[in-house]
């Protein structure tokens, strides 16, 4: 049993500075930006309007914001696929028992 804990404890030692990480540059910031979303603001004044959810259905009525995203999503994929491709050549060759270095 306190073999258990102990291993417990470890892996929670481990895993806690990510998940602090995570949360102070991942959460927190991603919170904000849905808060901003919901006023109309210039970003320099103190003045902010609320608008609720009305900037996100302007901006699901607008024809660009769909072709940028699908540019966006385009654009991942094909990078991902063009590292990962990359990746495994490079480790396929260094792999090999006969190069030296």
């Amino acid at each position: 049993m306190k073999n258990k804990r102990g291993r417990n404890g470890f892996i929670a030692v481990c895993i806690l500075p990510s998940v602090i990480l995570f949360i102070i540059f991942m959460l927190i910031p991603t919170i904000n930006v849905f808060k901003m979303s919901m006023y109309k603001w210039g970003g320099f004044s103190n003045n902010k309007t609320f608008v609720g959810m009305n900037n996100f259905k302007i901006l699901f009525q607008d024809d660009k914001f769909y072709r940028s995203f699908q540019n966006s999503i385009l654009l991942i994929v094909l990078v991902t696929i063009i590292t990962m491709a990359f990746a495994l050549i490079f480790a396929a060759i260094l792999s090999r028992e006969k190069i030296k270095g």
